[in-house]
């Protein structure tokens, strides 16, 4: 039998705190349960990976260091330990059945269509890809200045956060750049959308931008804060986590605030996990 956490659909948060998780007595969208990567930052609590239920409830299923996870759709979990050099991947009991070690600072750790774990490996300045059983390396994509998020597409392409670079590029399945958006700032996540256009984060100006499939604006919204993390969800709107504030906004369809609502302690990152 799967356990609880395993089956529910949840959002990774990281959160900072001047002692303990306390994410539990923060105000949550009705119905939503939440994964808690809780990462190592200054007076931050224990370190681990966490599940919020939805009766408010929060429990530790992983005792590593993330720093970023992605929910696979076999209910398996990838998790990145940035300054352990480290992939993992855990089964739905929270155990580890595949570990890659000796890389430097991973960042960010996705799945492409093929299967293949990608990861984005932030002071060298690449994107891999490692065969998701072995670990051996597959591909190597290079260029980038201190990447900190990729999105992978159908075919096999890659769109990739430049943040060092100021840009987002756009790379098919053999490497090749298919166009780039600069200009940017700092861009520190991006999302690929169902309709091939791709959610983008600026750390520094604050910032979340829609973009279609050439890389062309289709929306811009300032958010006046520090953003960690913009997501698509189902209806169309975007839940956007401020984390120098400790908010989480909903934008609706072309970018306008339509939701606040306000985190004790401060949200910083959070990832969907596969509903059951």
């Amino acid at each position: 039998m799967l356990p609880r956490w395993a089956s529910r659909l949840v959002l990774a948060v990281a959160v900072c705190a001047a002692s303990g998780l306390v994410a539990q007595d923060a105000p949550l969208p009705v119905g939503v349960a939440f994964l808690s990567v809780d990462r190592k930052y200054a007076g931050a609590g224990e370190v681990g990976l966490y599940v919020r239920e939805d009766d408010g409830s929060v429990h530790k299923v992983w005792s590593g260091e993330p720093y970023d996870c992605f929910a696979a759709p076999d209910r398996t979990t990838l998790v990145v330990e940035r300054w352990k050099g480290t992939v993992h991947r855990l089964d739905p009991e929270g155990q580890v059945v595949f570990s890659k070690a000796g890389l430097r600072t991973p960042v960010d750790v996705e799945l492409a269509a093929d299967g293949t774990v990608v990861v984005v490996l932030n002071e060298p300045g690449e994107v891999v890809g490692l065969d998701p059983k072995t670990g051996v390396l597959l591909w190597r994509r290079t260029g980038f200045t201190r990447p900190f998020d990729v999105a992978t597409d159908p075919q096999g392409g890659l769109i990739v956060a430049d943040s060092g670079g100021g840009r987002l590029v756009r790379l098919d399945a053999a490497g090749e750049t298919l166009w780039e958006r600069t200009g940017l700032g700092f861009p520190n996540t991006c999302e690929r959308l169902k309709n091939d256009h791709v959610l983008v984060t600026t750390w520094d100006a604050g910032e979340v931008l829609e973009l279609d499939g050439q890389g062309k604006q289709v929306w811009r919204a300032k958010v006046d804060g520090v953003v960690y993390r913009a997501q698509r969800r189902e209806d169309g709107t975007t839940l956007v986590v401020d984390g120098a504030k400790g908010r989480i906004l909903i934008l609706d369809a072309r970018g306008k605030r339509v939701h606040e609502e306000t985190f004790t302690p401060c949200c910083v990152d959070y990832e969907p996990l596969l509903k059951i």
